[in-house]
């Protein structure tokens, strides 16, 4: 590193700026980084919690979806019990539960039987890319 003749930091007749070394100089260059970091650290909290915001709604989806598809299932069996139809007591119990019955099935006969249902909800803010539904299925039948 080169000095310009007058800007050596123990010469004396050099006024203060010409006094500062070089790390001095960098360091007020530096000034309102500070503001750029806190932005910068303060952008990747609200893309963190915005993340956060979405996994969270995806689960809350998947289990009200498990719920819907539970009562769904366990009312059509109750309904073929007492012989009456399983899928139309099953659509009711999801519709109750802001859900879509999107299959319903009864396999066997009025003594040993399995209702099957698929449930869906639709995910109220949708994000591109990702799936706008959240599906699942339950079972449930007589106990022999």
């Amino acid at each position: 590193m080169t000095w310009h003749r007058c800007c050596r930091p123990e010469d004396q007749r050099c006024s203060w700026d010409q006094r500062m070394t070089l790390h001095q100089r960098v360091r007020f260059d530096q000034r309102g980084s500070d503001t750029v970091l806190i932005v910068a650290i303060m952008a990747l909290l609200l893309t963190l919690g915005a993340a956060a915001t979405v996994v969270g709604g995806y689960g809350v989806a998947s289990h009200r979806a498990k719920a819907a598809a539970d009562l769904a299932a366990v009312s059509g069996a109750s309904a073929t019990a007492t012989g009456d139809d399983p899928c139309r007591a099953a659509r009711r119990v999801a519709v109750a539960n802001h859900a879509q019955l999107d299959d319903c099935q009864l396999t066997g006969d009025q003594q040993d039987f399995v209702v099957a249902v698929k449930v869906s909800i639709q995910l109220k803010p949708v994000w591109p890319g990702l799936p706008k539904v959240v599906t699942t299925e339950a079972y449930a039948g007589s106990v022999p």
